[in-house]
């Protein structure tokens, strides 16, 4: 049977195996040495017993894929003994890793410390983390979720910690001490993700000088505010692999309110609606994909300094994230109160995602265009005057983080290279 070994090859490095005309009787799960066996079977959609769908299997591989504990996925037909079985055969990601934290903020400066990541909890698909950071940036976090806590795809996560920074423009440490909780359901196919989220929260604003310039709302002021949040949010999604799509698209919306608990601590409304669309434009393995991106932020009035949008770095690639150290021509765009934005991008895999010892790493090249359009409650968005950034980047993508990013960048009004690396993606 040696040519079943060859086969089994070729499937792994395709992920599918595209046969036809066969009916599949039973569900074998291969590979998985801690999660268990019903976690990755209630992902398979595929009718059984039926005749075996390479579409259907495909697109249960990608759900499979999409739960993020698999550093490879491969659905296939097997014969043996005059039964064929589908055959899910996963190789199992690094549950428990931990990993050094050293990155570089144009405000805050350089940060270190470490973060001990626990994937798949008790082989349930649960996750587990723990981190804390000195330095520019002062931090520590503990988060723990489910996608499937119980009931029909009901999810829970939650989270508490502490952040405490400096700030890009103004010349004060802002704190943040947060605890949440939320459930969330998925609808079968994972199309469909509502969640509903609770936190408390702290935020302190300390400025080292309250004698100097202040602020669009306001003198310099010590804050401490204690506020109750609740946020509602719906996700459709059509993309085929959601770490690093080739197709399909996605639409979010999320709605929050802000209470004040004391007399100083204000209330506020918020509104964020997102979108994606991605398209392969070529049909080679590494495909050349076109990737579009809107997001629109809204809040219904002045906010603290601290919520404030710089549209610099974080909505816009190529500009400084302090307005002051950018072209007079477009400080007085880079700070708002709300902000709308569109951003396109080229994208194409320059080294394949490639399993090496349980680790799977992969390179891809990005070429991007991003614009944004800053106002708030006495500056209407009609009104508003345009941001634009462009460059090229490349995202790295590692197990146990969505992917490391590094993006050059710049703008038509001064030229000048603006660097930005972190773990996170544009849309």
């Amino acid at each position: 049977m040696k040519w079943h070994r060859y086969l089994i090859i070729l499937i792994l490095v395709t992920g599918l195996r595209g046969i036809s005309g066969v009916v599949v009787d039973s569900l074998v799960v291969k590979g998985n040495q801690i999660t268990r066996y019903n976690i990755i079977a209630r992902e398979v959609s595929h009718p059984i017993p039926a005749e075996f769908d390479s579409a259907v299997a495909r697109l249960d591989r990608n759900r499979v894929y999409n739960m993020g504990i698999f550093e490879s996925v491969a659905i296939y037909p097997l014969e043996d003994s005059g039964v064929v079985y589908l055959v899910v055969e996963v190789i199992e990601s690094f549950r428990m890793l931990p990993l050094p934290l050293f990155y570089y903020q144009d405000d805050v400066g350089w940060s270190y410390g470490g973060a001990a990541s626990y994937r798949n909890f008790r082989g349930l698909n649960q996750q587990l983390l723990l981190s804390a950071t000195l330095g520019g940036e002062k931090t520590y976090r503990i988060v723990f979720s489910d996608p499937w806590l119980f009931g029909d795809r009901i999810a829970m996560f939650g989270q508490a910690g502490r952040t405490y920074r400096g700030h890009a423009t103004y010349d004060f440490r802002h704190m943040i001490q947060i605890f949440e909780l939320g459930l969330g359901k998925a609808s079968s196919d994972n199309t469909f993700i509502a969640a509903g989220t609770f936190n408390v929260q702290q935020r302190e604003v300390k400025w080292s000088d309250l004698t100097g310039p202040g602020t669009p709302d306001g003198p310099r002021r010590q804050l401490n505010h204690h506020f109750a949040h609740i946020r509602f949010s719906l996700l459709w999604r059509t993309t085929d692999i959601w770490r690093d799509p080739t197709r399909g698209a996605q639409l979010g919306v999320a709605v929050s309110t802000t209470q004040g608990l004391d007399d100083p601590s204000p209330s506020y409304n918020n509104l964020i609606w997102e979108a994606a669309w991605f398209r392969a434009l070529t049909d080679r393995t590494t495909p050349l994909v076109l990737g579009i991106g809107l997001k629109w932020t809204y809040y219904d009035r002045d906010t603290p300094v601290y919520l404030h949008q710089f549209i610099g770095r974080k909505w816009v690639r190529g500009y400084s994230p302090v307005p002051g150290e950018n072209h007079e021509k477009v400080r007085g765009r880079l700070e708002k109160t709300s902000v709308a934005n569109i951003a396109f991008e080229l994208r194409r895999t320059l080294i394949p995602r490639t399993v090496w010892y349980q680790v799977a790493v992969g390179l891809s090249g990005v070429l991007f265009v991003d614009h944004a359009w800053g106002y708030g409650p006495d500056a209407p968005l009609a009104e508003a005057m345009p941001v634009t950034g462009f460059g090229a980047g490349l995202r790295l993508f590692l197990p146990f983080i969505e992917l490391l990013a590094f993006d050059i960048g710049t703008n038509r009004y001064d030229y000048k290279l603006h660097y930005i690396w972190g773990i996170s993606h544009k849309f």
